[in-house]
């Protein structure tokens, strides 16, 4: 995949990375994980590359959750909580979530691209 398009996100940053991978499965980040550790690869989780601070780009193994993991694992109505993939956009979770009368409570402006495993990762809460 291009490098160069993994090389920004919404920040004003731009770092080139050494590779990019795009898993389709949680086996896939699991062996990407072990090899990285193994070689001394820096590796850096990304799914809607939203970042206004550049949290998306190093110089590291890209590996790009929200092309293949981006499902609704499961959802405990009674309980009310969800199992998701962190590919998933926050929109998508939220549309899929309203029929059981539910909504994930971050509200960012970049909810039409911001994926679950950012806004997780980076503790985002919007305005």
């Amino acid at each position: 995949y291009n490098r160069i398009l993994y090389s920004t996100d919404a920040s004003i940053y731009q770092v080139k990375p050494y590779g990019v991978l795009l898993p389709k499965s949680v086996e896939d980040v699991q062996a990407t994980v072990e090899m990285a550790a193994r070689y001394r690869i820096p590796i850096l989780p990304r799914t809607g590359g939203s970042s206004l601070a550049g949290q998306a780009i190093n110089e590291a193994l890209i590996i790009d959750m929200s092309r293949y993991l981006d499902r609704v694992l499961e959802v405990n109505e009674e309980e009310r909580w969800v199992r998701v993939q962190p590919g998933i956009v926050l929109d998508e979770l939220n549309a899929y979530l309203k029929p059981y009368g539910l909504k994930f409570g971050p509200d960012p402006a970049s909810s039409d691209r911001a994926a679950m495993g950012g806004i997780v990762s980076n503790n985002s809460t919007g305005a």
